[in-house]
């Protein structure tokens, strides 16, 4: 049943209305199972405080823990309420923590910092493992990148329980254990060299507002009483250090702390990283009254039992939801083993089939675009649902997630820079070429890297060793001979062509390997001289070939002492990119496709090479800034959908 809420501007059910009403009688906690309205909930909350409450947006603090999550919040919550030009408090814990600081800090002696990301916290440590001494048991994995992700995490779980560096070299030096010194050790040597910096990671800065509270009693009450209200979106997902700054935060209200908390400790997703969903269970600490939402509005009944069913096989408790869709027309729940990856892919389009098949007597009951497929492992399987649909002749679209290490401009990007960075390796310059981003027709790039692989297998040693850059020269030197004019030689000013003894010796003996070749596979009487590769490239490749060797040239002559922020933009510039981007050709959704990407691509660089210089006095160089970007390009995860 939905009944209009007290605030006229949406519809709730009963136990929604109800949590808006036990907010005025003390902290309430709402424990909101998948599908049962809990963004719907918070939001109603917060436009409650504004309408019947009369409070002002800067009196009420709304936190999350995502960025997509508190914007998410912000936008329903504006097409809620009126307009409002108070400042707002609807934010992640962490924006909240540095915009406290950065407000109040510099009145109480904490000095600007610098938010480290998670590559950067590595970086730092590496740096920090490589200057210390011996260490007792952990020596041998002293410049392991294992023993780099271990210390770090085990650093971040003992942030998050509000432990300092100082007190845990206490505590570890008590205990006599080898293993414990060793990491107080690090964690001293890491925190002296983030103190020393100014360098905090978003542990940090939750520890360090917490602790400006802690230290300041007149600030603590200030805040306290201007945020008159404090709601928190999946407070299944806090730590130790976030339910005491929250602690802090509702000190001073009277007669009772005037707290609403949202969540599910069966959704909790961050324990790995020291959270407690029993926070929002058997740890609560803030009295109250606690509120169940068991309506369900997005799943079918048979799906909640079964999730009921896997929760109870893992000891956790049953949601027991109540289904507001009722069952399904079709059955959601099936289960087969099959033999293999192949099988099951097959299986399971069969079962689309069905469902979007239409007969002579009704019409289909769905189309393509209302199944999706997902996945765990797209990498491992997604080859063989891609298959089976189009051998289904289902039209489907393999999506990406967000993460911008999926996108094909940044891994062209990362490509162009190891190209440049070796030289003599002709890996990396031959992904370049049959990227679409160079310029070159496909047609064309398979025939030039296929020349370029035909040489290297050549009879003679000095073909064997010819690079695809020589190959590129080559061509234009053909180029150069067909059309002076048009095709002039690319590598005036920038780096030496070819010598004239080293060209006339690669076409004696290209001529000898065409010459051999052609005679062990045709028979005599068909032996002809012909023109090799270069008369099969078309013309608008030829164009193309002389183009990119042209721009090329001109990067590899800048590589080298160009800024690496500066380099970057050369190449996308020099390779079209900008240009693509800029084409009327180009359709709107394709031109957004790459920017987002470029742009954090961009931002990527720059960071890193910010972040160097605070490190050490030399700029960061081509190849440290390939492995950094190869380490913030993470697997990426696709999911196969029908459209």
């Amino acid at each position: 049943m939905m009944t209009s809420s007290p605030t006229g501007r949406r519809e709730l059910n009963p136990e929604q209305l109800r949590a808006l009403e036990l907010m005025d009688e003390g902290p309430l906690r709402v424990v909101a199972g998948p599908g049962t309205g809990k963004t719907a909930t918070v939001v109603a909350m917060y436009v409650r405080l504004l309408d019947e409450c009369q409070l002002k947006p800067s009196q009420i603090l709304l936190l999350t823990f995502a960025n997509n999550a508190a914007a998410d919040l912000r936008r329903r919550i504006d097409a809620l309420h009126d307009t409002s030009y108070d400042e707002s408090w609807v934010s992640t814990f962490h924006s909240f923590a540095t915009r406290t600081l950065t407000t109040y800090g510099h009145l109480h002696g904490i000095v600007p910092f610098r938010l480290m990301n998670g590559f950067e916290e590595k970086v730092l440590m590496r740096q920090v493992l490589s200057q210390m001494g011996a260490l007792e048991v952990l020596g041998p994995l002293h410049a392991s990148e294992a023993l780099v992700q271990d210390a770090l995490w085990f650093i971040g779980i003992l942030k998050q329980n509000l432990v300092r560096a100082d007190d845990f070299s206490a505590n570890s030096r008590a205990t006599g254990n080898a293993k414990m010194r060793d990491l107080s050790a690090i964690y001293t040597a890491y925190w002296a060299e983030q103190d020393t910096r100014h360098l905090w990671d978003f542990r940090d800065v939750i520890a360090q507002c917490q602790l400006l509270l802690e230290r300041n009693d007149a600030l603590r009450e200030e805040l306290s009483q201007k945020f008159q209200h404090v709601i928190v979106d999946e407070y299944q997902d806090v730590d130790a250090a976030q339910v005491k700054l929250i602690a802090q935060l509702v000190e001073h209200h009277q007669p009772y702390p005037r707290l609403a908390v949202v969540g599910d400790p069966n959704q909790a997703i961050y324990s790995f990283r020291g959270t407690l969903p029993a926070f929002l269970d058997e740890k609560w600490e803030f009295g109250g009254t606690r509120l169940d939402l068991r309506q369900n509005y997005r799943s079918f009944g048979a799906i909640l039992a079964g999730s009921d069913r896997l929760l109870e096989r893992y000891g956790l408790s049953a949601a027991a939801l109540v289904p507001d869709r009722g069952d399904a027309d079709v059955a959601v729940l099936h289960l087969e083993h099959e033999q293999n990856a192949t099988d099951e892919a097959t299986g399971v389009v069969r079962q689309i089939a069905e469902l979007i098949a239409a007969d002579g007597s009704r019409a289909a009951r769905y189309v393509p675009g209302d199944i999706a497929i997902v996945l765990r492992s797209a990498r491992r399987n997604g080859r063989h649902f891609e298959e089976a649909l189009r051998t289904a002749g289902i039209p489907h679209e393999v999506g990406a997630s967000p993460n911008f290490a999926s996108s094909d401009i940044v891994r062209f990007a990362v490509h162009t820079l190891s190209a440049l960075a070796h030289p003599d390796d002709d890996t990396f310059l031959m992904r370049v070429l049959e990227s679409p981003f160079a310029g070159v027709p496909a047609a064309d790039s398979h025939r030039l890297l296929a020349e370029a692989d035909r040489r290297q297998r050549a009879a003679t040693e000095r073909l064997r060793t010819t690079s695809l850059l020589t190959v590129l020269k080559h061509t234009c030197f053909l180029l150069h001979e067909a059309d002076p004019s048009r095709w002039p030689l690319p590598w005036s000013g920038t780096e030496p062509p070819p010598s004239p003894e080293d060209r006339a010796d690669l076409e004696r003996e290209q001529a000898a390997a065409d010459a051999l070749e052609r005679s062990s596979r045709e028979p005599p009487e068909t032996n002809q001289r012909t023109s090799g590769f270069f008369g099969l490239l078309s013309d608008e490749g030829r164009n193309a070939i002389h183009g990119f060797t042209w721009r090329w040239a001109r990067l590899r002559s800048s590589a080298d002492h160009a800024a690496i922020d500066v380099l970057m933009h050369r190449v996308f510039d020099e390779l079209g990119v900008i240009r693509l981007l800029m084409s009327p050709y180009t359709s709107d959704s394709r031109r957004d496709e790459l920017l987002g990407p470029l742009r954090m691509l961009l931002r990527a660089v720059a960071d890193h090479s910010e972040f160097q210089a605070l490190l050490s006095d030399q700029p960061s160089s081509l190849t440290e800034t390939i492995a950094a970007l190869e380490q913030l390009l993470p697997e990426h995860r696709r999911a196969c959908s029908c459209r």
